[in-house]
């Protein structure tokens, strides 16, 4: 399988909100994308969040859930598939 922080930056590297995410990788079955927002722009991280869902399934990671955290690790936003989740959205 593609490394999941490689196969991220190849598919979104041209994306306004690139330069602000650290790495991006599984960690078990969640996907986890450490990012240096602030929580002030939670918003701007549900196109993170949904791009990390894009990027895991096209690679074939198993897994159920994505994170987006801030500089600080407080997580900002997710997607959550046993929770029933059908888009990301802001923590």
């Amino acid at each position: 399988m593609v490394e999941l922080g490689e196969a991220f930056t190849a598919d979104h590297s041209a994306a306004s909100w690139h330069g602000k995410v650290t790495s991006a990788e599984l960690d078990g079955k969640a996907v986890i994308i450490r990012t240096t927002f602030t929580k002030a722009e939670a918003v701007d991280a549900v196109p993170v969040c949904e791009a990390g869902r894009a990027t895991a399934g096209r690679v074939g990671a198993d897994f159920v859930s994505v994170t987006v955290r801030t500089a600080d690790d407080a997580s900002i936003a997710a997607w959550n598939k046993l929770r029933g989740d059908t888009a990301c959205g802001r923590v």
